[in-house]
């Protein structure tokens, strides 16, 4: 769905036809917001078109690099011949470092990231039975640009969890706490198929 037409939508929804409420900006702020949202919780495979690359020479171990600044979330990190991968951690799974960094039986290469002094995300690579990270490629997925007249929705096929993502903020804004849980339930459910089991062993590839 075009730009424009989602913001038609957003006036029935708001019930504020005239932007006196709300300016159409604050409109497509909170549908940027709700296109973001999406790009965070659904499976890298539904946003191939946010998938850039980043290539790197060489990263020892342990090593850091900063991470690009449109970065939301990984896609696929590993060695330009495909060999072997280069799992991405969260802290929920900060137990596999452990055993990486005190000699344990998980050889995986891995990295995460984390805020530096210097309030920059950063990357590090523990490459555990590897000494040096050379020529790799990492796929991540990039945040999309503020939807605006003129400038669409990069994600494709999602335009009725959009459409409920603005109503939940909208409600919250207002204070409208009960509509706006009715609305964020509505929303997940929507994005329920497209989210990948947390369970599943090949999340986050």
């Amino acid at each position: 769905m075009s730009s424009a037409n989602l913001l038609s939508l957003a006036r029935i929804i708001s019930k504020d036809p005239d932007h006196s409420a709300y300016t159409s900006i604050q409109k497509f702020e909170i549908l940027s917001a709700g296109q973001e949202a999406i790009v965070r919780l659904i499976d890298v495979d539904y946003l191939d078109n946010l998938k850039k690359l980043k290539s790197h020479t060489s990263i020892a171990s342990p090593g850091t690099f900063t991470v690009e600044t449109d970065y939301i979330k990984n896609a696929y990190f590993s060695f330009s011949d495909g060999s072997t991968e280069v799992e991405y951690i969260g802290v929920e799974e900060k137990g596999k470092l452990r055993n990486s960094m005190r000699g344990g039986t998980d050889v995986q290469p891995i990295w995460y990231t984390y805020l530096n002094s210097s309030n920059v995300l950063t990357g590090k690579v523990i490459l555990s039975t590897y000494s040096l990270l050379d020529n790799s490629e990492q796929y991540y997925i990039m945040r999309p640009p503020e939807i605006a007249l003129g400038q669409e929705p990069l994600i494709i096929g999602f335009d009725d969890s959009l459409l409920a993502y603005f109503k939940y903020l909208l409600h919250l804004m207002e204070g409208q706490a009960e509509l706006s849980q009715i609305a964020y339930q509505s929303f997940m459910s929507s994005l329920a198929p497209f989210i990948r089991n947390p369970s599943d062993p090949n999340k986050d590839k």
